[in-house]
């Protein structure tokens, strides 16, 4: 899973295996977020899972979100609004 802002932010690589164990060889040496983004977030560098089929899923993706995600979105100034669909 990538994931990139409008501001050109990167924030590191969340990386799925195919596998019914993660191995701690498998999660070292990953890549950090983009050189310009120097929050916790993305120096801690990439995050890992794994799932049997090798796809991300509701509790990968859950995992994603809360881990990678927020704490960056957290950090960002100005208003955060949700776009609610309004009807026809």
């Amino acid at each position: 899973m990538v994931c990139g802002s409008a501001a050109g932010v990167l924030l590191p690589p969340y990386i799925i295996f195919k596998a019914s164990e993660m191995w701690q060889p498998w999660t070292e040496g990953g890549p950090k977020g983009q050189s310009c983004c120097s929050e916790p977030c993305c120096s801690k560098g990439s995050c890992y899972n794994r799932t049997a089929h090798g796809w991300i899923d509701g509790v990968t993706f859950k995992d994603w979100f809360k881990t990678s995600f927020m704490p960056h979105a957290k950090r960002q100034v100005g208003k955060k609004s949700v776009n609610r669909r309004q009807p026809f």
